[in-house]
This record gives C-alpha cells, sequence and structure tokens, in this order.
C-alpha cells in the first residue's frame, strides 16, 4: 500500500515558496514521497531551486478553489494520501501519522 504527501499550489508566488518550505520542512524528518499538484505559471517561480518534489502534476488554475480541493479524492496519488495547505511546516516525522 502506497503513502505519500499531496501539497497543491497555484497563484502568487508566495504559495510557490510555501510549497518548497513545506517539502524541505517533510524533508528534514521524513522519507515519505511528496507529489505536487500545481500550476505552471506558479512553478516558475522556483526556476533555479533544487526541488524537494517526488512528482509534479501540472494543473489548470482552478475558477473555485474550494470545490477543487474537495474535489481531489479522486485524483490522490497514493493509497494512503496525507493532503496538507502549503502554508505549514512540519516539525516531526509525518510517517507516525499513517501507523
Amino acid at each position: 500500500m502506497s503513502e505519500g504527501i499531496l501539497l497543491v499550489f497555484w497563484g502568487k508566488r508566495g504559495y510557490a515558496y510555501s510549497a518548497y518550505n513545506l517539502a524541505l520542512s517533510i524533508r528534514r524528518d521524513s522519507d515519505l514521497p511528496i507529489h505536487v499538484m500545481t500550476t505552471e505559471g506558479c512553478l516558475k517561480h522556483l526556476n533555479g531551486l533544487d526541488l524537494p518534489f517526488d512528482e509534479v502534476d501540472l494543473i489548470e488554475e482552478p475558477y473555485d478553489p474550494g470545490r477543487f480541493k474537495v474535489s481531489l479524492y479522486d485524483k490522490m496519488p497514493f493509497d494512503r494520501t496525507l493532503f496538507l495547505d502549503v502554508d505549514a511546516l512540519c516539525l516531526k516525522d509525518l510517517g507516525l501519522l499513517f501507523d
């Protein structure tokens, strides 16, 4: 059974940097795969950086962010997926949440 983290971001560059920082904080204590869904424009804000994401899916910018987020269930990249808002930091190993 696969387990991993899903981060979704689009819009202003601050969301790209937030996702980058969150992924780095996850990487500090965990080797869980990190899958992101983002727009091409938002991903460009991270050009030149060594991206800490394992897989990137490009999406169209959602018209209704709330509806998009609640429709993610069918798009989860892992059997057991932890979907996190990118405006956070990880202070401990997230693998413990799967145990």
